[in-house]
């Protein structure tokens, strides 16, 4: 069953909905995650765990810096460059050691390729 925020309220129903549809039309259990940039960050809204261990990185409510995660880095490809540029910091905080930290290297790099994935999905809908 997927998770619900504490709050509760119709943004966090319709998430959780999403995130049911999105298992669905997959056919098959995996893990999905539905979430929102606030800021700098990436808020998850409603999560449905695979049936296979994950680490519990994405529950509900969760606040994580947007540059240091895959969802994150697509939420913020959805924005043009300068939008990306007056969002995010030059330098950012490092949560791995694979963690992009310069702002134009994850324009260049990290949002350029998040980007072509994005554009595929959409042309396989």
């Amino acid at each position: 069953m997927p998770a619900a925020g504490a709050s509760g309220g119709a943004q966090v129903k319709s998430a959780v909905r999403t995130v049911e549809l999105l298992e669905y039309f997959a056919g098959r259990p995996a893990m999905h995650s539905l979430a929102r940039l606030d800021g700098v960050n990436v808020v998850y809204l409603a999560t449905r765990r695979s049936q296979h261990y994950l680490r519990p990185f994405t529950r509900v409510g969760r606040r994580l810096p947007a540059h240091s995660t895959a969802l994150g880095k697509t939420l913020l490809a959805t924005h043009t460059d300068e939008q990306v540029r007056k969002l995010l910091p030059k330098t950012m905080a490092s949560l791995t050691e694979n963690t992009v930290t310069d702002r134009e290297q994850l324009i260049e790099d990290a949002l350029f390729d998040a980007r072509e994935r994005l554009t595929l999905a959409t042309r396989r809908l």
